[in-house]
C-alpha cells in the first residue's frame, strides 16, 4: 500500500514538473525572453549578456536569480527548484 501511495505521489509530482516545463505554456516576448504565468505569479526567463536569468514578479514584488545560467533550461530548472516543484 505504502509503495502504490508512493508511486502516485512520484508520478503526480513528474506530471506538475512536465506541466511546467511544456513548451506550449512558455510565450516568448517582444524582446526574445521566455515567460509564463505560474500559480498566480509571473515568470521570465532572459538573456544577460552570454547567460540566462530568471525572474519571478508578483505584482510590484519581483525576485531575481542571483546566479546566471548557460541555457534557458538550466535556468527553467532553477526556477522550478525555486518554486518547489521537486519537493
Amino acid at each position: 500500500m505504502i509503495c502504490m501511495r508512493a508511486k502516485a505521489e512520484v508520478e503526480e509530482a513528474l506530471e506538475v514538473w512536465r506541466d511546467f516545463e511544456r513548451p506550449s505554456m512558455w510565450q516568448r516576448s517582444r524582446k526574445g525572453n521566455l515567460w509564463r504565468e505560474w500559480d498566480g505569479v509571473t515568470l521570465t526567463i532572459y538573456r544577460r549578456g552570454r547567460f540566462f536569468k530568471y525572474c519571478v514578479a508578483d505584482g510590484d514584488n519581483k525576485r531575481y536569480s542571483a546566479r546566471a545560467y548557460k541555457t534557458e533550461k538550466e535556468a527553467m530548472t532553477e526556477l522550478g527548484e525555486l518554486l518547489g516543484l521537486s519537493d
